[in-house]
């Protein structure tokens, strides 16, 4: 986002746009300075959702190499749990 930022709004001062927080922007800045201030927090947003799914793949991918076996009563009253 920051990066965006110095791009899309370089006369916004990066730590306080971080410091108003989402909610609070279109009370903080100025009508001219939105468009430039929403481009870099949907690029933001966007690279985070990016890394998510990313994250969420590789995790599907490791769930299907697990090994799935059935667990005895005698091991389960051995080890207290519940059968």
């Amino acid at each position: 986002m920051l990066n965006k930022l110095a791009t899309s709004a370089p006369d916004v001062n990066p730590l306080q746009v971080i410091a108003t927080g989402a909610t609070q922007i279109r009370v903080v800045f100025p009508p001219d300075q939105l468009p430039g201030i929403l481009v870099a927090y949907m690029a933001g947003i966007k690279a985070a959702f990016a890394i998510c799914i990313a994250f969420v793949g590789i995790a599907f991918v490791l769930s299907l190499a697990n090994n799935w076996s059935k667990l005895s009563k005698e091991a389960l009253k051995e080890s207290g749990g519940a059968a």
